[in-house]
């Protein structure tokens, strides 16, 4: 039996092309793997429930974290031994209200004072606010039922003019000897007795040491500084006389 002689292989060259029978092999065996099945219905789940996770850790990852809530604990009431307010009493707390009163007008600048003694004190008066200044030449009419300061009417050009005891009205003390000067306040209804009359003057508003609050004693508005005696401001002691 002839043998035939082994057939060469021969190596392809480098650089060259897969014959037909070595790619037709590698077409085979990509063939031969195992192809999955092809469900739609169970595509279209798996889609789904993957979708569903991406969402949920999305919602997780931007809810925020837990606000932790502290336990309110009621503390025992203990009993103060010092009050923490103490209780005023009305009159301790009610406060005086002052109200400035205003100068008159012609204060706003120099003006003249007539300075006179009543009663052992020396007062001054603008005389812008005076009337009249008498000389008493008889006894006045007493009339009764009168406060303590009044002492009597004097009859002056047919009018009737109340006379007052400053000394009594502001002091408390009735005049001691005679008092035969009247200084006739406004519009004449009422005249101050007086023991002597001095020279008037000319007083500056820097010269006076005015009040700036009258609660008491309205009739002063103030004291003139070298004199040292009270200014009397006349309506205010007008408005007292009014008053009986």
């Amino acid at each position: 039996m002839n043998k035939s002689a082994p057939q060469r292989q021969t190596q392809p060259a480098p650089g060259a092309l897969h014959g037909p029978a070595q790619a037709i092999d590698e077409f085979l065996e990509t063939l031969l793997e195992p192809v999955r099945e092809y469900h739609p219905r169970q595509e279209a789940l798996a889609r789904q429930r993957q979708e569903q996770e991406e969402q949920q850790g999305q919602q997780t990852a931007l809810r925020p974290p837990d606000v932790l809530t502290p336990a309110v604990v009621a503390l025992p009431q203990v009993a103060l031994e010092v009050p923490l307010t103490e209780r005023v009493e009305d009159s301790e707390i009610e406060t005086r209200v002052e109200i400035s009163t205003p100068l008159p007008a012609y204060a706003e600048q120099p003006f003249q004072c007539l300075l006179f003694r009543a009663s052992g004190n020396d007062f001054a008066i603008p005389l812008v606010t005076l009337h009249s200044i008498v000389k008493q030449t008889r006894a006045p009419a007493t009339l009764p039922g009168q406060p303590a300061w009044h002492a009597g009417l004097l009859l002056h050009r047919q009018q009737r003019i109340g006379l007052v005891d400053l000394g009594v009205l502001l002091t408390g003390a009735p005049a001691t000897g005679p008092s035969p000067f009247v200084v006739i306040l406004g519009e004449g209804r009422f005249g101050l007795l007086c023991t002597e009359i001095f020279r008037p003057q000319t007083i500056n508003p820097d010269q006076v040491k005015w009040r700036q609050q009258r609660r008491d004693r309205p009739w002063m508005m103030g004291t003139l500084r070298e004199q040292l005696c009270p200014l009397i401001d006349t309506q205010a002691l007008l408005d007292r006389l009014e008053t009986g």
